[in-house]
């Protein structure tokens, strides 16, 4: 049996608030670019940068390209791209074809200019759009990748976009941020209203929304450890780069970034926040 192309757009439900995550990427964020290019290459190290703008390693990232299947033959769809540098990272490491989808005009611009400096043109082609309304008009793949992006999305009406969009035999694969326990009802509202996402999903809410999607054989490994790692060294290294933050973006951007970190920092610590990697077939 063949995935099923979608012959029109899927209506996402209320969840789904594509013009205030693209807003919050081309209009917000923008002003702490030159910040998070100080900060995510001394966070990770050369071993471990590839361009991510997400709370993944290098080695992560190719653990879920591995675990996906992806191969020199993969058609893979990376929903909510970004910049591209993990994009970038598997098409050199498999020498996969991609397809990056996002919002964002800032991030494409971006992602652009990396790719062609990677001599990447012919592997990796870039949309903009929302994947509820573009989604048609893409060939079925061999996998779909989320990298700290899914934030944005409700499972529940995007992974049956995802399995339609998949060939038989497809993955779906993704890492995120999981809600472990109870969360402060203001950092609960960052993490959802400011950041333009409908809700911080459980391990649970997610098996049984793939589930419910179709997937199978559900593989779920939690990362809450060495994600409490690397929140550790966001902060230490904000700190060790003060005076070049707040050169960049201001003394009150220092200010206010530190503080966000540090309660998702301590909320993770205390077993309220998690992250977790997430692989199943159609």
């Amino acid at each position: 049996m063949s995935a099923i192309k979608p012959d029109a757009p899927m209506k996402p439900n209320a969840g789904h608030f594509p013009e205030d995550v693209k807003r919050l990427y081309d209009n917000v964020l923008p002003e702490g670019q030159r910040v998070r290019d100080l900060i995510f290459p001394e966070v990770f190290g050369p071993q471990q940068y590839v361009g991510q703008y997400s709370d993944n390693t290098a080695d992560q990232i190719v653990a879920l390209g591995r675990r996906a299947g992806i191969t020199s033959d993969s058609h893979v769809l990376d929903v909510g791209c970004g910049c591209c540098g993990p994009a970038v990272h598997l098409a050199k490491t498999f020498g996969c074809r991609i397809t990056g989808v996002d919002l964002s005009e800032s991030h494409l611009s971006r992602a652009r200019t990396s790719i062609e400096k990677a001599g990447l043109s012919d592997k990796i082609r870039l949309v903009k759009g929302d994947i509820f309304e573009i989604g048609a008009s893409i060939e079925p793949v061999d996998a779909v990748i989320g990298l700290g992006a899914w934030c944005h999305l409700s499972p529940r009406t995007f992974f049956p976009l995802c399995r339609q969009l998949l060939r038989e035999g497809g993955r779906i694969a993704f890492m995120e941020r999981i809600r472990l326990g109870k969360i402060d009802a203001d950092l609960y509202r960052q993490l959802t209203t400011e950041w333009a996402a409908p809700s911080v999903e459980t391990f649970a809410s997610y098996y049984f929304a793939l589930s419910a999607a179709g997937f199978r054989d559900i593989f779920i490994q939690d990362l809450t450890e060495p994600y409490k790692a690397l929140q550790r060294r966001f902060i230490e290294v904000r700190l060790k780069l003060r005076d070049k933050i707040e050169e960049a973006a201001g003394p009150e951007y220092f200010r206010s970034d530190l503080e966000l970190v540090r309660a998702e920092t301590d909320a993770t610590e205390s077993g309220a926040l998690g992250y977790g990697l997430f692989v199943a077939h159609t």
